[in-house]
């Protein structure tokens, strides 16, 4: 399968229509991952080495500009980054890494229910949403997602019984802070260790079970304690990418002040910043309880629409489809 070959569509943010994808280098991608495998060929882990991610990211992201201030603004309208939502003094920017790892007035801009018994979006990406029925996305639960290894822990799984999940996959003009999903008290806060392949569909849909290679953060988050969501077992997996080679804690209680290391132990709250990705593409998988909580409709309607073209969908030949979300949107609320 070519997969470049084919469109890769989502539904937009108004949930209308269809949107076309600008995939960014999507031919070299192509190049490295069109070959479906079960193990990545020697080129593929050379491209997803940390030795490899480290130059690529110093040389697109490092370098100093000459005329910074024009040749960011140029970059942001090329990319379509909204210039005005960035939090902080755009004139003391020097490279694009400063572009890429903004701060944006998430506060103002990114909404957040009330209600406190919801699961909200971890960042600002393109959501597959799985696993909201008991017959839906069969396939895709034993072919692409597998969970405990996922997780790094059976035990996990079992304890969640009927995951439904949602991945949220952030392309590279993407504000790159990620936010907690639920507010509760971290259970634990494990690092897996894996290569930096790609998060372009293509790349995605080349191996049988593809986060499962990438280097990875496992938080477990227990909402059921004193001000938290009441929705069970949350886990947030934070998976890195090809020039994405470090995902650092940046947990802040209030905007973006006095950012802090997470722990076992520590609290965080719904919609507050969690991690900061660096540059590049990656992505934020949110997992829960079926039982305790029910996935917005909207999504998993657009998940099954068959009318948008959908590079997921062609290769697991039944739909399966992206919706646009914003960081702090409502993913699922309790029954």
């Amino acid at each position: 399968m070519n997969s470049s070959r084919v469109a890769h569509q989502y539904v937009p943010l108004t949930g209308a229509g269809s949107a076309n994808e600008a995939l960014i280098a999507d031919r070299v991608i192509d190049f490295l991952y069109s070959t479906a495998r079960e193990q990545p060929s020697v080129l593929q882990r050379t491209a997803a080495s940390r030795l490899a991610t480290k130059a690529l990211a110093a040389w697109e992201f490092d370098l100093p500009l000459r005329r910074p201030i024009r040749t960011i603004a140029a970059t942001a309208e090329r990319m379509g980054i909204d210039l005005g939502e960035v939090h902080g003094d755009l004139r003391q920017w020097r490279t694009l890494r400063d572009l890429f790892e903004r701060q944006i007035r998430y506060w103002q801009l990114r909404p957040m229910a009330e209600q406190v018994g919801t699961i909200v979006s971890p960042a600002d990406g393109k959501a597959l949403a799985f696993g909201h029925a008991e017959d839906f996305m069969l396939p895709v639960k034993s072919k692409w997602v597998a969970i405990p290894e996922l997780v790094g822990s059976r035990a996990l799984v079992d304890e969640l019984a009927s995951v439904c999940g949602v991945i949220v996959r952030l392309t590279p003009e993407a504000y790159h802070y990620v936010h907690a999903p639920v507010s509760g008290v971290v259970r634990s806060h494990d690092l897996i260790d894996g290569a930096l392949h790609s998060c372009n569909p293509t790349a995605l849909v080349s191996f049988a079970q593809p986060y499962v290679m990438n280097l990875r953060r496992v938080t477990v988050i227990n909402t059921d304690v004193y001000q938290g969501s009441q929705v069970g077992i949350v886990v947030l997996v934070n998976v890195a990418a090809m020039m994405i080679g470090r995902i650092e804690d940046a947990y802040c209680a209030t905007r973006f002040s006095a950012p802090e290391a997470i722990r076992a132990g520590s609290f965080v709250r719904r919609g507050q910043p969690m991690a900061l990705f660096r540059p590049g593409s990656s992505t934020s998988i949110a997992l829960w309880s079926r039982s305790r909580a029910r996935l917005q409709p909207a999504l998993a309607n657009s998940a099954a629409r068959t009318d948008v073209q959908s590079r997921f969908s062609h290769w697991l030949l039944s739909p399966w489809v992206e919706s646009a979300v914003r960081v702090r949107s409502t993913l699922a609320s309790v029954y």
